[in-house]
């Protein structure tokens, strides 16, 4: 009987031990599953207050955005300020708060357009109309208009082929203006006009409005400005763009032409006037007053004022018969460092040195003060200022055979 009783508490005992051993095991893997939720899941089950601090489980908190479509098992992460583009949109990794990594989705208005709430990638014709003659289309389109994807009228003519216009200009001051100016130009149009000055005089073009872009675009000058006849651009693309002031060599004829393909993107063109100035062997900054004489020394003439800002200005001087030797000579130069936007090219360079600035002549980056250039065709100086201008003086020079 006591043998019973023994086993019979025996077996009881181990029931219970059993019973508490089971429920230890239940509540340890509880609370590990409970632990297995990072942070940014308990977030997303409303565990986590949006003020809360993200203090645990710090190692498995990405350290960025999650690549879109990754389903790889190392998943690619994005830092903080990556952009992403897919399909018309732009993707930025942002951070709203400490560790908390989203994608900043909005329209990518550099290469896409919106239309009726649809997007269309650059170079997208969205709407055509074939006009009555048959041969021009004319399309809405998506073109890059200032850094900017914008919705534009393209017209693309595939008629016959214009013939070249020339326009003699018999008197100036003279205006010249693009085909429509201030609306767009036409395509396929090839124009150009002509001026010989009065003797003892120079030409002299100052282009008020210059917007010349699109197939095969472009505007050419002769005689040639540093070497180059071609030019087109706008004031957001000027590296390509005339000067905005041109002085010609004496008693030389100027040819300008503008030519548009036959693709054309709503650019309006430009719109300039020529005029003529007596020649001087003088070229100087603009604020240098009655250098139009040929004899006088460098002395006689002192600026009362800095020149002005937004100078684009070149001067081109020619020998007086072909195989002459040209010379220049600086006799003032105070143009300050390229850094502020200020300085000089000449062409044909005499040093290769690609800018010329300094407080005077002596400076290592200024001119030499006199350069002799035999048996070229064209010389040209140009002088180029930032928009907003100190008081330095600028340059004087002569040129002479």
């Amino acid at each position: 009987k006591q043998w019973y009783q023994r086993r019979v508490h025996g077996a009881d005992t181990l029931q219970m031990r059993t019973f508490v051993g089971l429920f230890l095991v239940l509540l340890l893997l509880h609370f590990c599953i409970a632990e297995d939720d990072t942070p940014q899941e308990q977030e997303d089950k409303g565990n986590i207050e949006d003020d809360a601090p993200l203090e645990k489980e710090e190692k498995g908190i990405p350290k960025g955005c999650k690549r879109m479509n990754d389903w790889r098992k190392k998943p690619k992460f994005y830092k903080k300020g990556r952009m992403y583009f897919k399909d018309c949109k732009k993707y930025t990794c942002t951070e709203p708060r400490p560790r908390k990594f989203v994608w900043d989705e909005e329209l990518d208005t550099q290469r896409c357009c919106s239309f009726n709430q649809i997007f269309y990638p650059l170079r997208s014709k969205i709407l055509c109309k074939q006009l009555p003659d048959e041969c021009t289309t004319v399309c809405v389109e998506c073109v890059r208009v200032e850094a900017k994807a914008n919705l534009d009228l393209v017209v693309e003519d595939d008629c016959p082929e214009r013939a070249p216009e020339t326009k003699v200009i018999t008197d100036v001051p003279f205006d010249l203006k693009t085909p429509g100016y201030p609306n767009p130009y036409p395509p396929k149009h090839d124009m150009c006009w002509s001026w010989t000055p009065k003797c003892g005089n120079s030409a002299f073009l100052q282009f008020d409005d210059f917007d010349v872009l699109g197939n095969d675009a472009h505007v050419t000058i002769n005689p040639p400005i540093n070497g180059k006849s071609k030019f087109w651009g706008n004031s957001f693309n000027s590296a390509n763009a005339p000067p905005k002031t041109i002085s010609f060599p004496c008693d030389t004829a100027v040819m300008i032409c503008f030519k548009s393909g036959k693709i054309v993107n709503g650019h309006k063109g430009f719109r300039a006037e020529i005029v003529d100035k007596p020649c001087s062997n003088w070229i100087s900054s603009p604020n240098y007053e009655n250098v139009t004489k040929d004899y006088f020394t460098c002395d006689e003439t002192q600026p009362t004022q800095g020149y002005g800002g937004g100078i684009h200005h070149c001067d081109v001087r020619a020998p007086s018969a072909s195989g002459q030797t040209i010379n220049l000579d600086f006799c003032q130069f105070d143009i300050p460092d390229p850094l502020n936007g200020d300085y000089l090219t000449i062409h044909p360079n005499p040093t290769g040195i690609p800018k010329y600035y300094g407080p005077s002549l002596n400076a290592a980056d200024a001119p030499p003060k006199w350069t002799e250039y035999p048996g070229i065709s064209y010389l040209t100086v140009c002088f180029k200022t930032r928009p907003t201008v100190d008081q330095d003086q600028g340059y004087l020079a002569e040129i002479f055979e």
